[in-house]
């Protein structure tokens, strides 16, 4: 749970004050990764976030950390992720194995 927490705390820093709902959707590669973070306050007005340095940097970490431990249990790396932080902190993380983006 610490590695989701840390992922939900690295893109929140993205994310303008009073803004505590996202999504976060990620494709990862070996060398790289493309991500794209909205981010939504609690009257459901939402803004894109460009995850400035260190922000984009903590979240590609947390994602790294996550993916290996998930390939570690599951014999297989995901390819892509859509990481989603609802009203009360709710969180959800759904990936694909393949090209396709999860639903």
């Amino acid at each position: 749970m610490d590695d989701y927490q840390a992922l939900a705390d690295a893109a929140l820093s993205a994310c303008p004050p009073g803004y505590h709902q996202l999504t976060l959707e990620a494709e990862v590669w070996e060398s790289s990764a493309s991500m794209a973070l909205e981010c939504r306050n609690d009257q459901g007005h939402a803004v894109r976030s460009d995850m400035p340095g260190d922000s984009g940097f903590r979240v590609l970490l947390a994602l790294d950390t996550i993916r290996q431990s998930m390939a570690r249990q599951a014999g297989e790396t995901w390819k892509s992720c859509v990481f989603t932080i609802g009203a009360g902190g709710r969180f959800n993380f759904r990936v694909s194995y393949d090209d396709q983006r999860p639903g």
